[in-house]
């Protein structure tokens, strides 16, 4: 994996924000769910495309520490400045605090 610091994502504005549905970046324009319900999802749908509709979890005030090959995640660290696109903002629906392990990127994509 790069020596980046990886980046998370909310897909879409159908998808909830939160841990079940955080996408991690594994390439330019793709990423991949991480939470371990949802994990082997890419192997039957393909890898979720990144747009601007897609929203970095940080804009959800969640705070994001890497310690190794899992990140822990902080939620209602700050205010949310996520919007739907009406203005309306968007809150973080899941737990406060949560670890997830990371992913490498699929070969072929790093």
């Amino acid at each position: 994996m790069s020596k980046t610091k990886p980046e998370f994502y909310i897909i879409n504005h159908t998808d909830a924000p939160s841990e079940r549905m955080i996408a991690q970046r594994v390439s330019e324009t793709r990423s991949q769910y991480i939470h371990p319900d949802l994990r082997d999802w890419h192997k039957k749908n393909g890898l979720l495309q990144i747009t601007g509709e897609s929203t970095p979890v940080e804009n959800f005030g969640v705070k994001i520490e890497v310690y190794g090959r899992r990140c822990s995640f902080c939620a209602k660290h700050s205010k949310s400045d996520a919007k739907y696109s009406d203005g309306t903002t968007r809150r973080w629906q899941g737990t406060n605090f949560f670890i997830l392990d990371l992913l490498e990127p699929p070969e072929g994509l790093a």
